[in-house]
């Protein structure tokens, strides 16, 4: 068994991940799953609003506070626990701090887009999304995999902005939901293998992802504010691009276009600058900026 120091929430794990030889198969894989299930969501309109997630996230904290009670206990210096109780008795600030940031995102998720999956349920398209994925990749989450999964997904549905960034709480909700399954296997039958430290694996990786840099390229109308006449844009830094983003944003909010009719509106517009050019070059080249 390995020792319990390198179970601890603390260590600073590299996240540099080196693409493994069978990566191009493996994401080709995923890339079909998330176009299978992307196919299989219906996307409801009509549907502003609804209590899912936090209703799963009050189901889970009753399941979660009796499982995380009964390994409040001292452990004698000497003495070992098997394998995956060992895991969850050395991980439970992670598992706290992994069930925090759920129950903070639940208003979030209230008002979001909703579908309806093949076997009729209805819920916040970013939770199907976060189940199917890690169904996929059998719970062992990477960012790697998850931004080709949500391209993919993307190439058929696009997600607005303010639903990538509540991918990340959804996630970890479907991993603490699994956690508990697991967890009260574990408890059950001590001496049983559930995999617990891959899950716990998945809750370090998932409060450890650099979400800027792992969904500024998934922002799909992103590509188009990049294509600025001015090139400007792209030469800005994260705060002023997210800035603009959050522009495009609220416009589509409060009109009947999407994000992307919203950035290729400003840009069309930017481009037009261009043909007719003011006498002024600094007028000129602001006008030619699709922030303009």
């Amino acid at each position: 068994m390995a020792v319990a120091n390198h179970r601890d929430v603390l260590e600073i794990a590299d996240r540099a991940e080196s693409a493994p030889a069978n990566a191009p198969q493996r994401e080709a894989g995923l890339g079909q799953a998330a176009r299978h299930w992307a196919n299989g969501l219906a996307w409801l309109p009509a549907v502003k609003q609804s209590s899912h997630y936090a209703d799963r996230v009050a189901a889970l904290n009753r399941r979660l506070e009796p499982l995380l009670a009964q390994l409040d206990f001292t452990l004698d210096p000497d003495e070992q626990l098997p394998e995956d109780m060992q895991w969850m008795f050395d991980n439970v600030r992670l598992v706290r701090m992994t069930q925090g940031d759920v129950k903070q995102a639940a208003a979030s998720l209230r008002r979001v887009p909703h579908c309806r999956t093949p076997d009729k349920t209805v819920l916040p398209r970013v939770v199907a999304i976060a189940q199917d994925f890690l169904l996929a990749v059998e719970y062992q989450y990477s960012d790697r995999a998850f931004a080709a999964y949500v391209e993919a997904f993307q190439s058929l549905i696009v997600l607005n902005m303010d639903e990538l960034s509540l991918l990340g709480p959804a996630l970890k909700l479907v991993v603490l939901e699994e956690f508990v399954t697991r967890g009260e296997e574990v408890l059950q039958a001590p001496e049983g293998e559930r995999n617990i430290s891959m899950l716990i694996g998945s809750m370090r990786d998932l409060s450890e992802a650099p979400w800027k840099e792992l969904l500024e390229p998934l922002i799909v109308f992103e590509q188009v504010l990049a294509q600025d006449p001015a090139k400007a844009y792209a030469r800005m830094d994260y705060a002023s691009r997210e800035l603009y983003r959050h522009t495009v944003t609220h416009y589509a909010e409060h009109s009947d276009c999407s994000e992307m009719e919203i950035a290729g509106t400003a840009l069309e517009l930017a481009e037009e600058s261009t043909k007719h050019p003011a006498s002024d070059p600094r007028l000129a080249w602001r006008r030619s900026h699709v922030g303009y």
